[in-house]
């Protein structure tokens, strides 16, 4: 059985190197056979033993990018070094060939995720708002951002329809009903209706 190789410890080496900043936490791989090295910023290099055929017993230091917010493959974000390579080495390598590449992706990625956060919070407030006041409204479990609503009438024919929360301050409205006469009334309230906000 090949001998375990403590990866936390190694982490904890090349930290110093990178910076007071820096710091390693161990993984969660039987053996302390896998750790990540964390930044300032949100910077996660995760460090463990490759298993792929041509780097195989290589260290693998691979930038850590949350899936979804990737803006591509994060081939650019990997590297791979020897067992036996000085920490001070390692960590010189990951700042010329790794955070060139790595940071300014992970801080795209951050940006993205956090404008998703807050336009799902955006879209949770004004849903709340349309399930109150649409009759007979409900959210689609797939599609939180839609709103479909099947009551209403008007003096003429029931009506029903959706509603699309597309972001902050844009709402794409679709009805439906039999009756032309409720196009009509749909015309005269927008052409009635104050802006939104006023």
């Amino acid at each position: 059985m090949a001998e375990l190789f403590d990866m936390y410890e190694r982490a904890q080496e090349i930290a110093k190197y990178l910076g007071e900043d820096w710091k390693a936490i161990k993984g969660t791989w039987p053996g302390n056979t896998n750790a990540r090295i964390v930044g300032p910023e949100d910077e996660s290099l995760h460090l463990g033993l490759s298993q792929a055929r041509r780097t195989r017993g290589l260290i693998e230091i691979a930038g850590e990018i949350p899936t979804s917010f990737s803006p591509r493959a994060g081939s650019g974000h990997v590297m791979f070094v020897s067992r036996e390579r000085s920490a001070k080495r390692v960590a010189t390598k990951i700042m010329e060939k790794v955070l060139p590449d790595y940071v300014p992706a992970l801080a795209w990625a951050l940006e993205r995720k956090a404008r998703r956060e807050w336009m799902e919070g955006v879209r949770g407030e004004v849903a709340k708002v349309l399930l109150a006041e649409l009759p007979d409204a409900y959210q689609l479990e797939h599609s939180p951002e839609v709103i479909k609503f099947n009551g209403g009438t008007t003096p003429y024919k029931r009506v029903g329809g959706y509603v699309r929360i597309l972001d902050d301050k844009t709402l794409e409205w679709r009805f439906w009903s039999n009756s032309v006469q409720d196009g009509r009334t749909v015309a005269r309230l927008i052409d009635s209706t104050e802006s939104v906000g006023s």
